[in-house]
């Protein structure tokens, strides 16, 4: 039987978030030889998909410091809401990815994200 599905998996498609958020974890627990662990959480909410990174910390109890969220519809990858707490009411919006990726780097730079992974990073010594 001949395949009729389209051919959807060609074409220059931006980097989707989840992507972008789970290398980043990758390096984040590579750099810090599993001391810290990036991990990212998935969920649907409604017509979106949210996607949460965290810091944590297996030798402390899996502790969890959220370090950020975005938010995207289903249908498209961009634009996506960025927010760096469980609320969104101070969310940032980014219409493309090169967008995203220089507010998702001044988010892992910010003192919000800084100072508690040098805290957990020193506990887990």
């Amino acid at each position: 039987m001949d395949n009729l599905w389209p051919d959807f998996m060609a074409g220059d498609l931006p980097t989707p978030p989840t992507v972008i958020l789970h290398r980043q974890a990758e390096i984040l627990t590579k750099m810090t030889e599993g001391r810290l662990v990036g991990s990212v959480t998935t969920k649907a909410l409604g017509k979106d998909f949210v996607h949460t990174l965290y810091i944590t910390t297996p030798s402390l109890g899996d502790y969890n410091h959220l370090v950020v969220r975005v938010r995207h519809s289903m249908s498209a990858i961009y634009p996506v809401k960025l927010s760096m707490t469980e609320k969104e009411d101070r969310s940032r919006e980014c219409n493309s990815e090169e967008e995203f990726l220089a507010l998702f780097k001044k988010i892992l730079h910010h003192p919000q994200t800084v100072g508690p992974m040098k805290m957990l990073y020193a506990q887990t010594a």
